[in-house]
Formats: structure tokens, C-alpha cells, sequence
């Protein structure tokens, strides 16, 4: 089971390559921490308590392969919900290279809704989560639905600037696997004008080299 949760931490992570740009935006801790207080008192009722208690606990990293990431306190996933902590991970990159502020909004409301789907949980769910997010699939779906809530709470633009500001920042590998995850700016732009979303559309448009090399592996098994 630690392998499986150390893999779904590195999966769930927003990862990012050492490629950079030029940066025009900048950021701090305190900056960032009024922002999520800010968003969960808006969004998040059932976070209000973690966060006010310190159970959301704000870790700064120096990781230059991802900006944002959210995951439980791997020695409290037993626990009862009112004593579960939780992960908020910054890196401190970020600091002197920030997108612009409602983008990171934007990408701060889709960790907390992270956040939200893991306090919510209870052990055998979460454990369920975990082993899917392992799957292209499932982790496209599970990602996609958080950007969908993202766009409906009002923060689509914030979104597309977003991945706007991180596509700049990848190699064409990281690129692909991105548009496969997450909303792409085209998408956004379709949801922010008709208010659909083609769940199917996206496996074919984005998603293809995923499925081939899913189905070269399985190949290979018989």
C-alpha cells in the first residue's frame, strides 16, 4: 500500500519541465495563503475547519517539476476525518515566476477541489482513488471533472490562462500527456461559450499515444 500511495503523490502532482520562460509575474507564501484562505471560505465550507486548525498544512519545495501539488498525510489516512492533515505543496519557484494572479486562482481551486475529494473520502475510497488515478483513463476523467468544476465556480479564464502560461514551459512529451490530463485552451474556449463538455471527444483528440501505448502493452502480457 506505500508503494501505491507514494505513486498516486507523484501522480496527482501538476508537473512542469526545467524549460522556463521569461517570468513577468511574482508571488510569496503569505500572497499564496491569503489566496487559499480566501478561496476555500468561498468554495470549500468543509475545509474551513482543516485550514483554520492547521490540518492543511502549507509545505514549501524546491522542486523544479512541479509547481502545486495536494496530497493526505500518508500516517493519517485511518484516522477520522476531523483529524486527517493534509499536503499543500508550493514550490518555491514559483515565488519569482508566478502566473498571472487569476490563474493561480484558478489552479489553486483545482488543488483545493483535491483537497476537498480526499477529506470527503473515507480509507477504502481513498484507496480506490489512488489505484485509478494509476490508469490514463481514469486519471484524464478524474483531472478533467476537477477542471470542470474549476471553469463552473467561475474561474474558466483564470484556467485557460493558466495552461496558457505552463504550456510555455513544456516539451512536446510533457505537452501531449498535459492536453491528454487537463482541459486545453481550445477546450475551454468551447465550454466557456456552448457550456458542454465532450467527454468522449477528448480521448480521441488528445489522448490517442496514450491508448496505443496502453494497447502495446497489454499485447505484450498475452
Amino acid at each position: 500500500m506505500m508503494k501505491l500511495m507514494i505513486l498516486f503523490s507523484i501522480l496527482i502532482h501538476s508537473s512542469i519541465s526545467n524549460a522556463d520562460t521569461s517570468c513577468l509575474e511574482t508571488t510569496n507564501k503569505a500572497e499564496i495563503q491569503k489566496i487559499v484562505s480566501q478561496l476555500i471560505d468561498r468554495h470549500f465550507p468543509s475545509l474551513v475547519n482543516a485550514w483554520s486548525e492547521g490540518r492543511i498544512i502549507y509545505k514549501e519545495t524546491k522542486s523544479q517539476e512541479y509547481f502545486f501539488g495536494t496530497f493526505p498525510k500518508l500516517s493519517d489516512v485511518l484516522s477520522f476525518k476531523d483529524k486527517k492533515r493534509f499536503f499543500l505543496e508550493i514550490s518555491t519557484h514559483i515565488y519569482n515566476c508566478s502566473p498571472p494572479q487569476e490563474a493561480l486562482k484558478a489552479i489553486l481551486i483545482h488543488e483545493l477541489k483535491h483537497l476537498e475529494d480526499y477529506e470527503q473520502r473515507g480509507f477504502f475510497k481513498f484507496i480506490g482513488l489512488a489505484s485509478k488515478l494509476t490508469y490514463f483513463k481514469s486519471r484524464a476523467r478524474y483531472e478533467r471533472q476537477t477542471d470542470l468544476y474549476t471553469m463552473e465556480e467561475g474561474y474558466a479564464s483564470g484556467l485557460k490562462t493558466y495552461r496558457n502560461w505552463i504550456y510555455s514551459k513544456l516539451n512536446k512529451n510533457e505537452l501531449q500527456t498535459k492536453q491528454c490530463y487537463y482541459f486545453t485552451p481550445e477546450e475551454i474556449d468551447h465550454w466557456i461559450k456552448n457550456k458542454e463538455y465532450d467527454d468522449k471527444g477528448f480521448v480521441v483528440k488528445y489522448c490517442q499515444s496514450f491508448i496505443d501505448k496502453e494497447r502495446r502493452r497489454r499485447n505484450l502480457r498475452r
